[in-house]
C-alpha cells in the first residue's frame, strides 16, 4: 500500500453556513465518519507504520469541499493540559488579522473579534476531539454553542479544522477551500469568534461567524 495515501487525511476540514432560523449545511460530497481517526490508526498499526506528529500536513477533505482548522482557545481538555491564554489570544488575533486582510482585498468590511463568540468557539474546538462534525457530541447543531454563550444572531456560520499547527497554516487551508472561503468573505457577517483546543497532541480549530 502506498504510504503517502495513508497521510493524505492528516488534517481535516469542514465549513457550515446557516441562517438563524434554519441550519442549512453546504452540500456535502462525502461525509467524514465519526470513527475516522480510530479506523485510520488501526490501519496504520496493521501495516506497522508509525504515526507522524499531528498536523504535519494540511489538506481539505471532501466534507463540503472545505478545509478545517482551529485555535487553542484555552479550553484544552481530555489530556490536552491547561490552555495558555496568551498563546490563545495571539492565535485568535493572528487569524482575525488574516481574515480582515482577505476581506479588505475583496472590498469587504472587517470583522470584530467577539469575546462571547470566542468562548463558544473554544467549546466547539474541544468538542471536535470527540466528534469532528458540525453536529455536537450531544447531537445538537454546532451553532447552538452560540446561544449557550449568550450570542444572538440572524445569520451564522462555522468553519472547523484539525491538524494544522499554526494560524497561518489553518487560514491557508480555509482560504483554499470554497466553502470556508465563502464564510470568511461573506458580506453578511460582522463578528468573529476563534477557538483552539489541543487534545492528545492534535490541534483543533474553529471559526464562528455572525451578523
Amino acid at each position: 500500500m502506498n504510504k503517502k495515501r495513508l497521510w493524505a487525511s492528516a488534517a481535516l476540514v469542514c465549513a457550515l453556513m446557516t441562517p438563524a432560523a434554519q441550519a442549512a449545511s453546504l452540500p456535502q460530497r462525502t461525509s467524514v465518519p465519526a470513527h475516522f481517526e480510530t479506523a485510520w490508526e488501526q490501519l496504520l498499526e496493521q501495516f506497522g507504520i508509525q504515526k507522524p506528529a499531528s498536523g504535519t500536513t494540511s489538506k481539505p477533505d471532501s466534507n463540503g469541499g472545505n478545509t478545517n482548522g482551529g485555535v487553542n482557545g484555552g479550553t484544552n481538555q481530555e489530556g490536552s493540559g491547561n490552555g495558555d491564554s496568551n498563546a490563545t489570544t495571539s492565535a485568535a488575533q493572528a487569524i482575525l488579522s488574516r481574515v480582515n486582510t482577505a476581506r479588505a482585498q475583496n472590498g469587504l468590511s472587517p470583522l470584530a473579534l467577539d469575546s462571547a463568540m470566542t468562548r463558544a468557539a473554544n467549546v466547539r474546538a474541544a468538542e471536535l476531539a470527540k466528534r469532528f462534525s458540525h453536529t455536537r457530541p450531544n447531537g445538537a447543531r454546532g451553532l447552538t454553542a452560540l446561544a449557550e454563550a449568550g450570542v444572538s444572531y440572524r445569520a451564522a456560520g462555522e468553519n472547523i479544522a484539525a491538524g494544522q499547527q499554526t494560524a497561518q497554516a489553518v487560514m491557508a487551508a480555509w482560504m483554499n477551500s470554497s466553502g470556508h472561503r465563502a464564510n470568511i468573505l461573506s458580506a453578511k457577517y460582522s463578528r468573529l469568534g476563534v477557538g483552539q483546543a489541543v487534545v492528545g497532541g492534535r490541534t483543533y480549530w474553529v471559526q464562528l461567524f455572525a451578523d
